[in-house]
């Protein structure tokens, strides 16, 4: 009996043919006219159209105003359709909160400082305290990085790390002694704490109004520090030494970043598992063990002293 290989037939090709026909034979053009006018049947379009329909509403719903008069029909369309567990689950999350209503009340620096190692502090200047930048032709998004690092351990210890890095690739490899972060901020006036100035006391011109944000009164407080040759990821490795041709180390001392993936989570959370198997069976064999020594010992003890002789 055949097998279903063995029934195959396949037909044999001329190599030499073959090869004529595809590099001497002339083009064959087939005309470009699809098959039929959509690419989806009725069915298709239909699904196609219902996702469109419902991708739109709760796009156009999740960009109206979620507070105010708009409030109640803001939540209760998108509880109706869904909407906070389709955009979450296809990461298309907007929040505009950083507008209104409560519009940001400070003015926020983050200095950067860095100690060498005979002690002396450097102004890093990568805040925008003093800096009148406007109108300006390219934004470099420094000021907006710099402010998202206000108050941010983990942020700091990455930007610190980076900036050892940096200070060591501009000073001949030689590594800092740290970095420390510095928060600088101001108070916005009010609107009514601004009063119109002396040149037009009685025009009360508007144009005379306002204040100048670098005169304000600023505090500072001092956030987190960052040792050179402690963190992670703050050093200059051999081999980035050697491409910017820096002196190389017996030791760089690099303290690679620890990452811990989806993998080692599942390998550790197994090695628990099996730790608490091995703790519970040898508790049971300890238990199993003293109940037999305990029935050992009581085929071993004497008869009772307290029963009465015969006769």
């Amino acid at each position: 009996m055949a097998t279903d290989f063995e029934s195959w037939h396949i037909p044999r090709v001329d190599p030499d043919a073959l090869s004529r026909s595809l590099l001497e034979a002339p083009p064959q053009l087939e005309p470009d006219v699809p098959r039929r006018r959509w690419a989806y049947g009725a069915v298709g379009l239909f699904i196609a159209s219902l996702f469109i329909a419902y991708h739109s509403a709760v796009l156009l719903v999740w960009n109206t105003p979620s507070g105010g008069l708009g409030k109640r029909f803001h939540s209760s369309i998108l509880r109706s359709l869904y909407g906070h567990r389709y955009f979450t689950a296809t990461n298309n999350t907007q929040s505009w909160s950083m507008f209104a209503p409560n519009p940001n009340r400070t003015n926020v620096f983050i200095r950067v400082l860095v100690e060498d190692k005979e002690g002396k502090t450097w102004d890093m200047g990568h805040d925008i305290w003093e800096v009148d930048r406007f109108p300006y032709f390219f934004y470099d998004r420094m000021g907006k990085v710099n402010r998202r690092i206000d108050g941010k351990k983990g942020y700091q210890k990455s930007y610190g790390g980076w900036m050892c890095r940096y200070w060591a690739l501009t000073h001949d490899g030689e590594l800092p002694e740290a970095v420390q972060f510095v928060k600088r901020w101001t108070k916005i006036p009010r609107p009514h704490e601004i009063k119109p100035g002396k040149a037009h006391p009685a025009k009360d011109d508007p144009s005379d109004w306002g204040y100048d944000p670098w005169k304000l009164n600023s505090r500072q407080k001092e956030q987190e520090r960052i040792v050179c040759a402690k963190e992670v990821n703050a050093q200059l490795p051999n081999e980035q030494r050697a491409r910017h041709e820096l002196a190389l180390l017996d030791d760089d001392g690099f303290k690679p970043v620890r990452v811990r993936t989806w993998w080692d989570r599942k390998v550790a959370e197994e090695r628990r598992e099996e730790a608490k198997a091995r703790a519970a069976e040898r508790a049971e064999q300890l238990t199993q063990a003293g109940e037999g020594s305990k029935r050992i010992d009581d085929r071993r003890m004497p008869p009772s002293q307290s029963a009465k002789p015969r006769g």
